[in-house]
């Protein structure tokens, strides 16, 4: 199962609706250490046109691969790229106002960071809001409202909870949480049992499904911009 990655690519479609699968243009692969945590939404900002794109943390769990936090990996982060333009060595363009250009050892492409499987993405196309569901360990789900240069805390806490000794850790691998200075918690909390309680309790009645997905399997995301 290897290389495992996520590709990010461009098609142009015609008017049969159609892809020309001619026309790709690879704009990112990503390496994916682990098979799960890989995440993929992408849409496009109805305010600034831009294209943003959910990134999962590695995989395995507690973030054993400490991705999320690190400003040199795309792992664990919202990226925003302009599909439009290009910048120099790359498919795409970056955005002037991208929260990291002024960190040399920083990827540009980074909007928002500390997310463990940022999935379920939807920005309000009136008040430009970007909510985003981030998949918990154990014990929380969590619903985000995505900020410019935002940390989502993983994988230093689950939720509003700080795991024990991994502040001494981040601090001897130089990785601050709390020097950052947009540290944000949560806006809605979901908790685990209180999922699987609910799911239980649906099945009796028959408006309950679960689905087991294969290992590997692979997953297509698509957003559309007219041109």
């Amino acid at each position: 199962q290897g290389p495992k990655r996520s590709i990010l690519s461009e098609f142009q479609v015609g008017d049969d609706g159609k892809a020309d699968l001619s026309s790709e243009r690879i704009f990112m692969k990503i390496q994916q250490p682990e098979w799960n945590h890989n995440s993929g939404n992408i849409s496009f900002g109805p305010k600034d046109g831009y294209l943003y794109i959910s990134v999962g943390d590695g995989g395995l769990r507690d973030g054993v691969h400490l991705l999320a936090q690190r400003l040199q990996s795309w792992s664990g982060k919202v990226l925003r790229i302009d599909v439009d333009s290009r910048s120099p060595g790359r498919e795409y363009g970056i955005p002037e106002d991208n929260p990291f250009l002024d960190n040399a050892f920083a990827c540009p492409e980074i909007w928002a960071l500390g997310l463990r499987n940022p999935w379920g993405s939807w920005i309000d196309p009136e008040t430009g809001l970007f909510w985003l569901a981030d998949v918990g360990q154990d014990f929380f789900e969590e619903v985000n409202l995505i900020e410019r240069g935002g940390n989502y805390g993983w994988n230093y806490r689950e939720a509003m909870h700080d795991f024990a000794g991994r502040e001494q850790l981040m601090q001897a691998l130089k990785l601050s949480f709390r020097g950052c200075l947009r540290n944000i918690m949560p806006f809605l909390l979901f908790g685990v049992l209180m999922i699987l309680l609910s799911i239980l309790a649906m099945i009796p009645l028959g408006l309950g499904m679960l689905i087991l997905a294969p290992v590997g399997m692979i997953s297509i995301y698509v957003c559309y911009k007219d041109i």
